[in-house]
């Protein structure tokens, strides 16, 4: 009897217990989230958290509804709000913000309201103008140009010139807005009649832009042409300014032309058609042994060099190039033996990469004037300039210095550990927009550095010069 009494209140208590669980209800709670904040907030950042609990387990976080869409997200296990979209959070546009967060437990829900206010800040505001002048041709580097007019309602402002052409023809600066020549040969009426660029003006993440346009007048300028250099330097291997020249001129075409230095002589004379070099004869005396290099040369319709042949006489010496245009590289092809080259050039048809076999050199501009020649040799020359006419650089001796390009090319002429010993052939005299005041040859066996000061004429011509080495000066006459 005492057994089936015991077996009856167990049984009692396990019905308890069903019973119990069975009427222990799964409870949501949330609240409403309200806050205030700054408009303009940072994409994915933290809002705030909406608060939401459940006797049983966790509950997980779920938009309902939002307004306006997508300005908000939440994480769905810890109920972080977060922006969304940065663009929605604009007190101009909505001050308010507002939202339903679906707090659920199972299929037991319960929701909060979300109510986000935005206060208003001050939107950073940038106004500028386009940037207009009208300036004559040619001036000096440095020069002020004006500034870029820009103001902001608070904040400091930077410039910053993202697109000019031509390229680096002037720099502004990053604070002042004030623009500044950067390349004088740039500023050509003839190459480039209007130099354009945009500015933008930042301050933090706003940013407007500047149309810059410097309309440039045609100037008559006054060429002199050089006529002779009288030099007494005893030191005049490095450049061809320091030695003693005499140039002629018939009907605007360069006729003749007269080089001496030390014991070494060069008498050049020219026959042109249409103000082309097609036949040029150099006549050498080297201490007291002449050579009379004779060369002919012969164009295409785009007035390209096509082919270079010349001889020698009385030292023995005959070579024959024809000459192939592929872009802007020009193959030399040897017709008689196999030593060819090749070489690129730059817009400018000046030589920018020479070649042959495995030896090559590398030329490096600025504003048309050579200020570097390295070689894989690891040989260097560096060259600076003053900002006055080089009276070499005339229209009558462009085509000239290209003739003289290639047959330096032909002769292989530009060998580092020559270069300075044969200033002529080397340093880009007849092209170069200045003048050369320092010198410096580097990783050579004859490493050297040479400065020189010129005195100039009121065109802005050099009428003399001297070195920091040597003795002697060079005078400049002109006609």
């Amino acid at each position: 009897m005492r057994k089936y009494i015991i077996i009856f209140i167990l049984i009692n208590l396990l019905l308890s217990c069903n019973e119990d669980e069975n009427t222990s209800v799964i409870e949501v709670t949330t609240e409403d989230f309200k806050i205030s904040m700054e408009e303009n907030p940072n994409p994915m950042q933290e809002i705030g958290y909406i608060i939401g609990s459940s006797n049983k387990g966790n509950v997980t976080f779920e938009i309902e509804s939002q307004n306006p869409n997508n300005a908000f997200s939440i994480d769905a296990e810890s109920g972080l709000l977060i922006v969304a979209d940065v663009t929605k959070f604009d007190y101009e546009t909505y001050s308010v913000i507002t939202g339903v967060i679906k707090v659920s437990n199972q299929n037991i829900n319960e929701f909060a309201t979300v109510t986000i206010t935005l206060n208003d800040v001050q939107d950073i505001i940038i106004t500028t103008e386009d940037f207009e002048i009208t300036i004559n041709e040619g001036p000096q580097n440095q020069e002020i140009l004006g500034i870029v007019e820009a103001t902001t309602n608070q904040g400091q402002l930077s410039f910053n010139i993202i697109e000019q052409n031509p390229n680096n023809a002037f720099s502004i600066n990053e604070v002042t807005g004030e623009l500044k020549v950067e390349n004088t040969g740039l500023f050509n009426y003839e190459t480039n009649p209007i130099v354009k660029g945009i500015v933008e003006i930042k301050n933090g993440n706003v940013s407007a832009i500047s149309d810059i346009t410097i309309n440039l007048l045609d100037v008559e300028e006054k060429f002199l042409l050089l006529s002779s250099i009288n030099s007494t330097f005893n030191f005049s291997r490095y450049d061809i300014g320091d030695q003693n020249h005499e140039i002629r001129y018939e009907n605007g075409e360069i006729n003749s032309w007269f080089n001496q230095y030390g014991v070494l002589s060069y008498n050049m004379r020219f026959v042109t058609d249409n103000n082309l070099i097609i036949n040029h004869d150099q006549f050498i005396v080297d201490r007291g042994t002449s050579c009379n290099f004779q060369y002919t040369i012969s164009y295409d319709n785009f007035n390209r060099i096509t082919n270079i042949g010349f001889v020698g006489e009385g030292c023995e010496f005959y070579l024959k190039y024809n000459i192939d245009y592929d872009g802007s590289t020009v193959n030399f092809i040897d017709q008689i033996n196999t030593n060819h080259k090749s070489i690129v050039l730059n817009s400018n048809d000046q030589i920018v990469n020479y070649k042959f076999n495995s030896y090559s050199v590398d030329f490096i501009y600025n504003d048309d004037n050579l200020i570097n020649m390295s070689d894989s040799n690891g040989g260097s020359v560096t060259y600076e300039y003053d900002s006055y006419r080089n009276p070499f650089r005339l229209d009558e001796t462009l085509n000239f210095a290209q003739i003289q390009d290639f047959i330096n090319v032909i002769r292989g002429d530009f060998l580092i550990a020559d270069i300075g010993l044969l200033p002529d052939r080397s340093n880009n005299f007849l092209r170069n927009r200045n003048n050369i005041v320092r010198l410096v040859r580097s990783n050579v066996n004859s490493e050297i550095e040479i400065n020189y000061h010129y005195n100039y004429n009121s065109d802005d011509y050099p009428i003399n010069k001297i070195m920091d080495i040597g003795n002697g000066v060079a005078e400049y006459f002109y006609e």
